[in-house]
C-alpha cells in the first residue's frame, strides 16, 4: 500500500472516461385526465419504452390556484387561506407501478410526508430549495388569527426619565411564520406553480439508477379540504382548482458503447435491484382514559421505525389540528412482534397539564437519532425542543413526535406481515379534547426488476 500523497504519482494513468449519454433531456408527460380542475384522482403514465429514463431526477409540476368552496369565486384582499405545509398535503395517497405491478404506495401523504419533512430537511434545505415545493414550517400556535399574523409585539416602556416613552419591540411568539409566508404566494386566488421531486413522494425514486423497457406509472389522490387547506375564521372555505399536473422525466440516450454494455447484461439475465423506505401514516380511533392500544395493520415485514403524534379528531379548515402535534400523552411505548421497545417505556411526559417534564427531552434526543442529527453539529432537524414541546408560559403549540426505533431486531424470515401495537397512555386534557393517535410508519423495501425479455419483471417484498 503507497502513503504516496495522489497528487504525486505522476507516473499512474489516468482512468479511461467514457462518455454516459448522447441525450439527456427532460421531457414533459401530461395526465390521462382530460380535464384536471376539479378531478379527485390523477394518473400519469410513461410508456415510451425505447429510451433510458432515471426516476430519482424526476419530478411533478403543480399549478393550481385556491377558489371558494361554495361557487368557484376569487378570494378577496381581506380573506387569509393557503395551503398546510408543503405542496404534498394535496394527497391523501400516492402509488407506483411499474409494468402494472405496484412497487409502492404511501397513505395519508400529507401527515406522512410532514413528519418525513421535519425529520430529514436541514434548515438550509428547507429555507431554500424546499420553497419550491410550497414547504415552509409552522411556528408559534400554528394558527391563522391574529397572534399568528403579527411577527413582532411593541409597548411603551414604564421607568425613569431616559426610557420614558421609549418603544419595545419584540419578536411575537406567537407568529406562524410558514402560514403567513404561504398564504402571501395564495392570496386573492394567485395562480402558484410548485415542483416536487418524486424521490420526496416515492422512496423507490431515492435510488438512483436508470430503467428501460418499463412502463411506469403514478396515480395520485386528492386529500379532503381539511386537510390541506388552513384559513382564518371569517374566510369562506376553499378548495382547490389544480389548472396544471404534469410529470418531467429525464430520457437518456447512451453513448453506444454504454447501451451495447448495459444490453449485454440485460440479455444475459440481469436484476437490477432497488432498496428503499417507504413512509405511511395510520390513524386510531378516539383516545379514552388511561392505556389505549392501537393496532397498526400494515403489510411490511420490515418495519424500521414509527413516529407516533396526539391530534384532535375533529379537523376542518379553519383550526390547526391537523397539523398541532398534542403533547397530551403521559407514557408511551410500542410492541413489535411481542417485543417491547424502548425497553424502559417513555414516561414522565407531563407534568400535571403542562408539557416539558423530564421525560420529554429523553424523547426529543430519541427523534434525534433518526438520521444520526444528534451527533451531528453542521444540520439537525427542523424543530428545536421549544417548538417540539410547546410552551404553556407563551401559548406556543407543540409538534410532538414520539419516535420508536425497530432498526434492531430479530430477522423475520417467514416473510410474514409484522405485528406493530401502539400504547398511549392519554391524559385527561387528551380525552376531553377528542384526540386520537396517528402512527407513521417507516419501512424498508426491496424491488427487483429482472430484465429477460422486452419487458422486466417486477418482484417487490
Amino acid at each position: 500500500m503507497s502513503l504516496l500523497n495522489p497528487e504525486y504519482k505522476i507516473d499512474e494513468s489516468s482512468m479511461s472516461m467514457v462518455g454516459g449519454a448522447n441525450e439527456y433531456e427532460m421531457i414533459e408527460l401530461k395526465t390521462d385526465n382530460n380535464v384536471v380542475t376539479n378531478d379527485q384522482v390523477f394518473r400519469i403514465s410513461l410508456k415510451d419504452q425505447s429510451n433510458y429514463t432515471n426516476l430519482s431526477k424526476s419530478y411533478l409540476e403543480l399549478k393550481f390556484r385556491l377558489t371558494k368552496a361554495a361557487d368557484g369565486g376569487v378570494f378577496g384582499a381581506g380573506d387569509r387561506i393557503t395551503l398546510r405545509k408543503s405542496v404534498m398535503s394535496l394527497f391523501s395517497r400516492a402509488t407506483l407501478r411499474i409494468n402494472q405491478q405496484q412497487v409502492e404506495s404511501v397513505e395519508d401523504v400529507a401527515l406522512a410526508k410532514t413528519i418525513q419533512s421535519l425529520l430529514m430537511f436541514s434548515q438550509d434545505y428547507s429555507s431554500s430549495t424546499a420553497t419550491n415545493q410550497f414547504w415552509y414550517k409552522d411556528t408559534g400556535n400554528l394558527g391563522t388569527d391574529a397572534d399568528a399574523q403579527r411577527a413582532f409585539d411593541h409597548a411603551l416602556l414604564d421607568g425613569n426619565a431616559q426610557d420614558a416613552n421609549a418603544l419595545a419591540i419584540v419578536e411575537n411568539p406567537l407568529h406562524n411564520s410558514g402560514f403567513v409566508k404561504r398564504e402571501a404566494k395564495t392570496r386573492q386566488s394567485k395562480v402558484v406553480t410548485c415542483w416536487l421531486p418524486l424521490g420526496h413522494l416515492f422512496g423507490f425514486c431515492t435510488v438512483d439508477k436508470v430503467v428501460v423497457n418499463q412502463e411506469c406509472s403514478i396515480e395520485l389522490t386528492k386529500s379532503q379540504p381539511a386537510q390541506h387547506l388552513q384559513k382564518l375564521a371569517a374566510t369562506d372555505d376553499g378548495k382547490v382548482e389544480m389548472q396544471k399536473l404534469s410529470w418531467w422525466t429525464p430520457r437518456i440516450r447512451p453513448s453506444p458503447e454504454v447501451d451495447l454494455a448495459l444490453k449485454s447484461q440485460m440479455s444475459a439475465g440481469l436484476e437490477s435491484e432497488f432498496m428503499y423506505h417507504t413512509w405511511n401514516a395510520y390513524t386510531s380511533t378516539n383516545l379514552v382514559g388511561g392505556q389505549n392500544t392501537f393496532r397498526v395493520l400494515t403489510t411490511s415485514e420490515d418495519i424500521q421505525y414509527a413516529f407516533a403524534v396526539c391530534r384532535v379528531a375533529a379537523k376542518a379548515q379553519g383550526t390547526n389540528a391537523e397539523c398541532a402535534y398534542r403533547s397530551d400523552i403521559t407514557e408511551a411505548e410500542a410492541r413489535l412482534n411481542g417485543r417491547v421497545y424502548p425497553v424502559r417505556r417513555y414516561d414522565q411526559l407531563m407534568d400535571g397539564n403542562n408539557a416539558g417534564a423530564e421525560g420529554t427531552s429523553r424523547v426529543y434526543s430519541s427523534l434525534l437519532s433518526y438520521m444520526g442529527r444528534g451527533d451531528d453539529s453542521s444540520s439537525g432537524i427542523q424543530l428545536s425542543y421549544d417548538e417540539f414541546v410547546g410552551q404553556a408560559t407563551n401559548g406556543t403549540t407543540g409538534q410532538f413526535i414520539i419516535p420508536f426505533d425497530f432498526t434492531a431486531k430479530e430477522s423475520n424470515f417467514s416473510g410474514s406481515p409484522s405485528n406493530l401495537e401502539v400504547l398511549i397512555t392519554a391524559s385527561a386534557a387528551a380525552v376531553a379534547a377528542v384526540t386520537q393517535v396517528s402512527v407513521v410508519v417507516v419501512s424498508k423495501r426491496r424491488a427487483v426488476l429482472s430484465y429477460s425479455g422486452n419487458k422486466a419483471l417486477v418482484s417487490v417484498a
